[in-house]
């Protein structure tokens, strides 16, 4: 979590804090050196605040890059049947 704070220009949770409104410094500290355990809402916004994905805050243990979230709609493909009377 606090690589994804400081990959959106984060150097602290008080700044993070203090710009965002919608986080509370010390839940984020909590939740950031792992005395508060994340829950699934919290995640989802830290991630839509931090601009990462949800499940990478909530999963992941091995110290990868945090993966950016892409905001650009992906085209979706389906198959429809032809149907005739």
């Amino acid at each position: 979590m606090q690589q994804a704070r400081a990959q959106a220009g984060y150097a602290s949770p008080s700044d993070a804090a203090r710009a965002l409104r919608e986080i509370n410094k010390n839940t984020l500290i909590s939740h950031e050196n792992g005395n508060r355990p994340l829950s699934r809402k919290a995640a989802e916004k830290y991630g839509r605040l931090f601009g990462v994905d949800p499940g990478w805050l909530l999963f992941n243990a091995d110290g990868a890059e945090a993966a950016p979230v892409s905001l650009q709609p992906s085209p979706v493909t389906v198959d429809v049947p032809i149907v005739s009377w």
